[in-house]
């Protein structure tokens, strides 16, 4: 089926050394934009991150890609008709946050018991950043000293939840369900590096995903999906339908689940590993 739409994760799929995109790599988005193939970011990122780097690097409202943004893995903003600016589209946004007023404390609350049975191992972890700011963005975080230490805290939060909230936990940040006025509010965890993320269950990047390609008309079978990390999983392990691929650096579980999926790993890292995915799909020379 023809891809109408491309998501890419950012820290270590496109961006080389946390700052930069190849210069084909760049070409090959704008030659999905001639094309009509829409892109749009899939990450972690903040806004303002994001508003800063893609004009460092050629893209943005300027160029005309991409024409979404995915944000703090819950949050969509999309190009205006003008190509003006990024636009916060509210009716998934509002609902998010208004999720969210409710859920930060019992996130804060998880975040509290996985610091301390954390330190109760000896293991060296510690809140990412001010509450505040977690607050803002809907991503209390820890940051652990070892990526294998934080993996193994993901899945203890997991199964906690899952006996707690009967099925809260999230298979590397996955929900079965997205966000609807009924949906119920449950936390869920994931881990990026050595980042363990508390979120409402019903945001992450797979669910955010889907959202914006049931707001552009897009079948799920006609969006590829890019990402190297275990916070990339929901939008990679093919349970909402997309296409995906991971380069070669992508962590072994998030390779092994793309080809589970029926997906592409390229044999090149990071951009030039996306370029290769692209040329797979015959979305790029």
């Amino acid at each position: 089926m023809k891809i109408r739409l491309v998501a890419v994760d950012m820290d270590g799929t496109i961006l080389e050394r946390g700052r930069e995109v190849k210069a084909e790599l760049r070409s090959a988005f704008l030659a999905l934009a001639a094309k009509g193939v829409r892109l749009t970011t899939a990450t972690g990122r903040p806004l303002r991150f994001q508003l800063d780097i893609m004009p460092a690097n050629g893209l943005g409202p300027s160029v005309g890609a991409p024409q979404a943004l995915i944000v703090d893995e819950r949050e969509l903003f999309l190009l205006d008709d003008a190509g003006g600016r990024y636009e916060g589209h509210a009716p998934w946004n509002d609902e998010i946050r208004a999720r969210w007023e409710k859920m930060h404390p019992q996130a804060m609350e998880w975040l509290r018991r996985t610091e301390v049975e954390a330190q109760r191992r000896g293991w060296e972890c510690g809140v990412h950043e001010e509450e505040r700011r977690m607050y803002e963005r809907g991503l209390p975080t820890l940051s652990f000293k070892e990526a294998e230490h934080a993996a193994t805290m993901r899945k203890w939060v997991s199964e906690e939840l899952e006996q707690e909230t009967e099925g809260g936990g999230q298979r590397e940040g996955n929900e079965r369900a997205g966000i609807r006025s009924h949906a119920p509010l449950r936390i869920s965890v994931n881990r990026n590096n050595r980042l363990v993320q508390f979120q409402d269950a019903a945001a992450g990047k797979g669910n955010v995903l889907r959202a914006l390609s049931e707001l552009w008309g897009i079948a799920p079978a006609e969006v590829l999906a890019c990402g190297d990390s275990a916070n990339d999983y929901s939008m990679l392990d093919g349970r909402l339908g997309f296409q995906c691929g991971a380069p070669s650096n992508a962590d072994d579980g998030i390779k092994a689940a793309v080809r589970a999926a029926g997906g592409y790993v390229a044999e090149e890292r990071i951009g030039l590993g996306v370029l290769e995915i692209l040329r797979h799909h015959a979305l790029a020379t």
